[in-house]
C-alpha cells in the first residue's frame, strides 16, 4: 500500500494531546521578530584551542543560505563548519557556529544586515550537530481573541505544563511530502541508492531514510493518541525516564504507571532501525501493523543499517518554563525544548489554524 505523502507531510491525520484548540487560529511569522529561537549549549567553552565558536544571530535566512554565506565569505570546506543544528528561516535565531582558528582575521566580513556575529570564544573542538541543550522561544500568534478564547487558552497552558504535548515530528521534517516518498521508494527497493545519490546528492538520501522513521513515529503516536494509550502504560512498552534518556523494556506495568503518573517515566515509539529496543506484546504488534500498512516489511531498515540505527523517541514532551501574556497584537508565549521537539507541533495545541505570512 502508497502511504497518503501529502496527509503525512500536513500531519493531517496526527490528533492532537487535549483536543480541538482553544484558538481557531493565528498568524506565525508575519514579521521574522515574531519567531524567536536561540540555542541553549550543550556545554561551557574552554576559551583555548583551534576552534572558534561564533554566537550568530541571522534574520529572515535560510540554514541553508546562512552555511553557504560563511563557507563563501571564508573561504573553507563546508565539513570544516560545525553546526549543531539548522534554524527555521523565516524568524530571527541565535546559534554557535564553529570555524578553524585559521579564519580569525575575517570574522568580521561575516557581518550582514541579517547576519551578525554577536561574540566569538575559542575551544578545543569543532561544534557536532546535537550538540545543543536546548532552545528557547520567544514567539507571536497575532490575532484578535476574546475572553472565552483567553480563557480556555489559559485552561489550554495549565494542561500542556502538566500533562505535555504530542511529540510529533513537525511539518519541516517531510518536505511537503516529497522526502518520505523517496525514502520509501528507497526501502521498498522501487529506488536504487545510486540513481538516488545521482539525481538528489548523498545528504538528501540520509535525509529521505530519516523522514521514512519520522513518519513511522508519527503514524504510532497519532493512534495512541486515537486509542487513549499514550500515557496507559502496557507490559511490554518501552518507557523513558522524563530526565534522562535512558530506556527500558517495561515488565510491570502497574508498577511503571504509578511512575509515570508521578512524572518519572513516559513511553515512547519506534525510529525503527537494528538498535532500536522493540516491544513485546500488544505495542509490538501495534508497531508491527502500522510498519505493514504502508507496505515495508519487517526487515526494511536492514537494507541500509549504517544509516537507520533506530531508536526510541518519547510520545510526549513538556515544554519548560511555560510563559504567556495576551497583548494588543495577540499572544506572547515562551518556552524551552529540548532538542529534536518542534515548537510548531507544540503550537499546533494553541491554536488549530497556523496561518503562514503573506510575502
Amino acid at each position: 500500500m502508497t502511504p497518503d505523502f501529502e496527509s503525512i507531510a500536513t500531519l493531517a491525520n496526527c490528533p492532537t494531546l487535549h483536543g480541538e484548540a482553544p484558538l481557531p487560529s493565528a498568524t506565525l511569522k508575519h514579521e521574522p521578530e515574531d519567531f524567536v529561537v536561540a540555542e541553549i549549549p550543550a556545554y561551557e567553552l574552554s576559551g583555548t584551542g583551534e576552534h572558534l565558536f561564533l554566537w550568530m544571530q541571522k534574520r529572515d535566512i535560510s540554514a541553508e543560505q546562512f552555511k553557504k554565506h560563511i563557507v563563501r565569505t571564508l573561504d573553507i570546506p563546508g565539513r570544516e563548519i560545525g553546526i549543531a543544528g539548522n534554524k527555521d528561516r523565516r524568524a530571527v535565531t541565535r546559534q554557535f557556529v564553529s570555524v578553524p582558528m585559521v579564519c580569525e582575521n575575517q570574522i568580521a566580513e561575516l557581518e550582514t544586515p541579517a547576519i551578525q556575529v554577536l561574540d566569538v570564544k575559542r575551544h578545543t573542538n569543532k561544534l557536532r550537530t546535537g550538540h545543543l541543550k536546548g532552545n528557547q522561544f520567544e514567539l507571536l500568534l497575532r490575532g484578535s481573541f476574546g475572553p472565552e478564547q483567553i480563557e480556555s487558552c489559559t485552561e489550554r497552558m495549565r494542561l500542556l505544563s502538566d500533562r505535555g504535548f504530542a511529540n510529533y515530528f513537525g511539518t519541516q521534517r517531510f518536505g511537503g511530502g516529497e522526502t518520505p516518498k523517496l525514502g520509501w521508494e528507497l526501502l521498498t527497493g522501487r529506488l536504487s541508492r545510486r540513481l538516488m545519490t545521482k539525481q538528489y546528492g548523498r545528504s538528501l538520501f540520509r535525509l529521505c531514510l530519516s523522514a521514512v522513521q519520522s513518519m513511522l513515529f508519527n503514524m504510532v503516536l497519532a493512534q495512541r493518541i486515537a486509542d487513549e494509550s499514550v500515557d496507559a502504560v502496557h507490559a511490554g512498552d518501552v518507557a523513558m525516564f522524563r530526565d534522562r534518556r535512558t530506556h527500558f523494556l517495561v515488565t510491570d506495568a502497574a508498577t511503571d504507571q504509578q511512575r509515570l503518573n508521578a512524572g518519572e517515566l513516559v513511553l515512547t515509539g519506534p525510529i525503527p532501525g537494528r538498535k532500536m529496543t522493540t516491544p513485546e506484546g500488544d505495542i509490538a504488534k501495534l508497531e508491527q501493523e502500522i510498519l505493514q500498512s504502508i507496505g515495508l516489511p519487517d526487515d526494511a531498515f536492514n537494507r541500509y543499517p549504517k544509516l537507520t540505527v533506530g531508536t526510541r523517541r518519547r510520545l510526549l514532551q513538556w515544554p519548560v518554563d511555560l510563559v504567556w501574556e495576551f497583548t494588543g497584537d495577540g499572544l506572547k508565549v515562551q518556552f524551552t525544548l529540548p532538542p529534536g521537539t518542534y515548537a510548531t507541533v507544540l503550537l499546533r495545541e494553541i491554536a488549530g489554524q497556523l496561518i503562514p505570512p503573506t510575502l
